[in-house]
């Protein structure tokens, strides 16, 4: 297994995360580092439940109830954040997604519903006719959209990714040959991996922005984009290349994907990014461009 090999699958829309991480762990089996082979495990099996999730596995609910008297009904009601009660503190409720990466490429397979309901147990009672004046509770649950799920594997992806290039850039003569074992320091190796994997870009896709990139892009506007690219350094020559990338993929395959196209040219960015040939940092190169590309898909 080559780190070509994981870095290809990694920016291919045709690669599952699950089949990633597997290729993944033949690298880690070499480096012998345990955070690294612990974080493979987990995404692979599903995290323990007392284990402290990464960022971009939790995240808060949108909370939505039915109410009723004697005379009316109503139904999906969207709850506001004040009205929670005081058990489960300030604002909606959280969700830990301690999900398999396997399972959550299921579950996006297998619905198309854009809103995924998840049981709140006896919030209903909890809530009673505290939110409608005069209207009790009859049923509560959590809502989120799917694109949270599609930011998890997107994450797990681009750390991945992030991880195989820094590791190309130190041993370029593991990055091709199929029997070249991975020789580094411990403590650089350490470094590599709390940097594009333990703590690399979280929420990189979909509903969540992260803080360090504010975009106001509008759906299809390729000038917005193209702007908010060449503000970060990006060339006329690679800004061209990615119009005719998104011009060939108008709509992502999927709702957990980019195109092939337009995963090939964020690729080659990344490579860029790692070899220092476009001057910004690996986890925020790849960030910025999910954050950028998916702005243009679905927007601000």
């Amino acid at each position: 297994m080559t780190l070509q090999e994981i870095i290809d699958a990694a920016v291919s829309s045709d690669s599952s995360v699950d089949e990633i991480l597997r290729r993944c762990k033949v690298v880690a089996a070499q480096l012998g580092n345990e955070p690294l082979e612990k974080w493979l495990l987990w995404e692979s099996n599903g995290y323990p439940q007392e284990a402290e999730l990464p960022g971009y596995r939790v995240w808060p609910l949108l909370v939505k109830g039915n109410f009723m008297n004697l005379a009316y009904r109503v139904t999906a009601w969207t709850i506001p954040p004040g009205a929670m009660p005081n058990e489960l503190g300030n604002g909606n409720p959280m969700h830990r997604s301690n999900d398999s990466v396997s399972a959550i490429e299921y579950m996006l397979a297998s619905t198309e519903s854009a809103m995924i309901s998840i049981d709140l147990g006896n919030l209903a009672l909890l809530l009673g006719d505290n939110v409608i004046l005069g209207m009790n509770c009859t049923a509560a649950w959590g809502e989120f959209h799917r694109a949270r799920y599609a930011e998890v594997l997107n994450s797990v992806r681009n750390r991945v990714l992030d991880f195989a290039l820094a590791l190309s850039k130190e041993v370029p003569e593991a990055h091709e040959g199929h029997d070249q074992s991975i020789d580094l320091p411990e403590g650089r190796v350490t470094q590599i991996i709390n940097t594009t994997v333990l703590s690399g870009s979280a929420n990189v896709v979909g509903l969540s922005r992260d803080s360090r990139f504010t975009f106001g892009i509008q759906v299809g506007s390729f000038d917005d984009l193209a702007k908010v690219l060449e503000a970060q350094g990006i060339g006329k020559e690679d800004l061209t290349a990615l119009k005719s990338a998104l011009e060939a993929d108008p709509t992502p395959p999927g709702r957990n994907a980019l195109g092939p196209r337009v995963s090939k040219w964020i690729g080659g960015m990344l490579s860029k990014a790692a070899e220092g040939a476009w001057k910004i940092a690996l986890p925020a190169a790849s960030t910025l461009l999910a954050q950028a590309i998916w702005g243009y898909y679905l927007g601000p």
